[in-house]
């Protein structure tokens, strides 16, 4: 499970790299359905890649 604070907190700390990988300046022009979408596409991955490397 993913947890929200914890993935905020992470993109807060890597806004560069996420900047670079969405070829934006200003993050802020998303809105917050956009933003909570990212981010749950983000957990999705997590998990994907945690559940992958558990099953190892």
């Amino acid at each position: 499970m993913c947890n929200e604070d914890i993935i905020m907190s992470h993109v807060r700390n890597n806004l560069k790299s996420i900047q670079s990988l969405v070829e934006i300046e200003n993050l802020e022009v998303f809105t917050t359905q956009e933003v909570h979408f990212m981010i749950s596409e983000y957990c999705k991955m997590n998990d994907d890649l945690l559940k992958s490397i558990s099953h190892e």
